[in-house]
């Protein structure tokens, strides 16, 4: 019998909030972010190839808004690490 996915993703997200909290630099924060607005991402993925929900364009919305936002996330670090500043000012 195999265990539900949420069985083993709410407990890493949880150690990678963790660990988040504890880091005292601002760049090393950044990804382990970005990779939880990832794994979000693909969280919501899997379930809609999964479970094929019988109203899926709300969750291909969701799906969406969620690719956008890790995008921008990467995008964001990507600056960063180049010395970009986005925001003027």
């Amino acid at each position: 019998m195999t265990q539900p996915a949420w069985k083993w993703f709410l407990p890493s997200a949880v150690v990678a909030a963790i660990v988040y909290g504890f880091l005292p630099v601002e760049l090393w924060k950044e990804p382990i972010y970005d990779a939880l607005v990832m794994s979000a991402f693909v969280g919501i993925w899997v379930g809609i190839a999964r479970y094929r929900p019988p109203a899926a364009n709300q969750w291909k919305l969701l799906l969406l808004a969620m690719g956008c936002t890790a995008a921008a996330e990467w995008i964001w670090l990507a600056n960063d690490i180049r010395g970009i500043n986005p925001l003027p000012g």
